[in-house]
């Protein structure tokens, strides 16, 4: 049985908009968010040697806990 390299679901980003940007050009995303693949092995490799965990790339950008709290206002009562 072979090991296949990258998963089933993937797809690469579509569009002009990812495809022209250095940074999305050779990245895609899988449908099931199981794996990310490469197109270039140079991605791939630096992505790798990088030894980030889950948790610091999957890092939030913020802290949800010191946004300040919403009020929702009912406008239709």
């Amino acid at each position: 049985m072979a090991v296949k390299n990258q998963c089933e679901n993937c797809h690469y980003f579509s569009g002009d908009k990812h495809k022209n940007d250095p940074r999305t050009k050779h990245a895609g995303i899988c449908a099931k968010w199981c794996e990310v693949v490469f197109r270039t092995e140079n991605c791939k490799e630096y992505f790798s040697s990088s030894n980030a965990s889950g948790d610091e790339i999957f890092k939030p950008l913020i802290d949800v806990n010191q946004l300040p709290s919403v009020t929702q206002l009912n406008l239709f009562n």
